[in-house]
């Protein structure tokens, strides 16, 4: 089989066709070595056609699907038929592939001083948004809230999702505070509306070799911001 590298038309063509000389006859044809002869000269006639025919066909495929509209075919259907996930997805005619999906696994992309990483064309934010956060250990993308503000008239713990925590009991109370290792940059807002004191789990470091363990209703200390270094709680505000 041929093909046609502009058409694309496959053809047929023989490679078995011999052509007997005149001077030989069937008889002789038919007899050794004479036979023997032509049966080996045949062999290597149809090996030598084949081999051409064979390198002849692989280019004519070659330049073939090179070229509109087969390899836009081909390109098609191989963007059909893809697999595609953690973060891709394809086109609406299933012919492209386009960053958007869900992630399969974790996934992590690495930038260097010279590769950086942008994204150009961000809206203004709102002051209700939430900001990103970046684990400084193991630089996992997070969201937190910067409006947060909870009350409570009793005990509580402080966690990871608050922000501001104002009080409003008429009794002392305590505040259990989260180990400042485990939330490096965290900061909390600490305000104290009621008419006792807050006992805080964990000290603040509010000047050198200075820490603040009650949070009293007064004037002046009933409103404390504080922030973790990774290592303590320091005061920030």
């Amino acid at each position: 089989l041929t093909i046609d590298p502009l058409t694309g038309v496959i053809k047929r063509r023989s490679l078995t066709s011999v052509t007997p000389a005149n001077s030989l006859t069937t008889s002789n044809l038919t007899t050794s070595p004479v036979k023997d002869s032509l049966a080996k000269s045949e062999a290597a006639n149809i090996s030598s056609n084949t081999q051409g025919l064979r390198d002849t066909i692989v280019n004519n495929i070659a330049q073939a699907a090179s070229t509109s509209p087969l390899k836009d075919s081909i390109a098609s259907a191989a963007a059909r038929n893809v697999k595609l996930g953690n973060g891709l997805s394809k086109g609406v005619n299933g012919d492209s592939i386009i960053l958007g999906g869900g992630l399969n696994k974790p996934t992590t992309i690495t930038t260097t001083a010279t590769n950086t990483l942008a994204i150009a064309g961000l809206q203004v934010a709102s002051s209700t948004d939430d900001v990103l956060t970046i684990n400084s250990t193991t630089g996992v993308v997070a969201s937190r809230s910067l409006t947060n503000i909870r009350s409570t008239n009793s005990a509580t713990s402080l966690t990871n999702s608050d922000n501001t925590v104002i009080y409003t009991g008429i009794t002392d109370v305590s505040f259990s505070l989260p180990d400042p290792t485990a939330l490096p940059n965290k900061t909390f807002i600490i305000i104290n509306r009621g008419d006792g004191a807050i006992n805080l789990s964990r000290p603040i470091v509010v000047a050198f070799g200075v820490t603040l363990s009650v949070i009293d209703n007064l004037s002046f200390t009933s409103k404390i911001q504080f922030v973790s270094d990774g290592t303590s709680w320091l005061q920030s505000h």
